[in-house]
């Protein structure tokens, strides 16, 4: 079964907008019965994403938030993604 992780965030106006308008995108994956997993607010930080990341090996990430070319924030822009871990992206 295809499994996706979505990281969603809200502490910020512009992670608000996000965070509203990707719950259509939850609810649609959930709808076409894919394994979902939503962790969202202050789950979305390194150590729950990475736990998932690493015990689900979800198909699709969809991150919501803020970043560089360089690295993926989350709540509160704790660096979730970056090249220290960018492994646990492989084959995502």
């Amino acid at each position: 079964m295809t499994c996706i992780l979505f990281s969603r965030p809200e502490h910020d106006t512009v992670l608000a907008y996000l965070f509203y308008y990707s719950k259509k995108l939850v609810n649609l994956a959930v709808s076409n019965g894919y394994k979902t997993i939503n962790k969202e607010r202050k789950d979305a930080n390194k150590l729950v994403i990475s736990s998932v990341i690493k015990k689900q090996v979800p198909d699709l990430i969809m991150f919501n938030g803020h970043g560089s070319p360089y690295y993926i924030c989350g709540h509160n822009n704790e660096v979730i993604i970056s090249n220290d871990n960018v492994e646990l992206l492989d084959k995502k």
